[in-house]
């Protein structure tokens, strides 16, 4: 067990206020600007099946330090959107199996293997600790439609 500070705990409280007024389904601490290890999802996600809600923060998901493995090589495709890209979305290929390692704010270890979709929910919002968003998964052809499509070019870098 891991001792969670105040701060950490507040960070928590203030990703969630964040992911409910923008309507969202994950915030990662990263997409605030914090550079903590970091991500809440939406309670809606908690089930036996995928990660249970966080002790101190019952109606929410919350992961410290996560850590993702993945499980083979099978993928799976769907379609993926961004709080930190508006108004647009695309098919991102994931990997469908994943073993993920994360605290809870009470310090808990919590290991737990995930399928689709919800394995790609969380490999989505870890990507962003690493400063990864969904546009650089996509295929050199999709991200050249989406900088056509939107204004990313101007507001977003992302490789190609």
């Amino acid at each position: 067990m891991k001792k969670i500070e105040k701060s950490e705990i507040q960070l928590a409280q203030d990703l969630c206020d964040t992911m409910k007024a923008a309507l969202g389904a994950g915030l990662a601490a990263s997409q605030v600007g914090d550079d903590r290890e970091m991500v809440v999802i939406a309670g809606d996600y908690s089930s036996p099946e995928t990660l249970p809600k966080d002790p101190l923060l019952q109606d929410q998901i919350v992961l410290v330090n996560p850590s993702i493995e993945f499980l083979g090589e099978d993928k799976f495709e769907w379609e993926e959107a961004c709080l930190s890209v508006p108004d647009y979305s695309d098919v991102v290929v994931r990997f469908s199996n994943i073993h993920l390692s994360y605290l809870d704010l009470e310090g808990n270890l919590h290991k737990k293997n995930l399928t689709p979709p919800f394995s790609g929910i969380v490999q989505h919002e870890v990507d962003h600790l690493s400063g990864i968003l969904y546009l650089d998964r996509l295929s050199s052809s999709r991200k050249r439609k989406a900088r056509d499509t939107r204004h990313f070019s101007s507001v977003l870098c992302f490789s190609s």
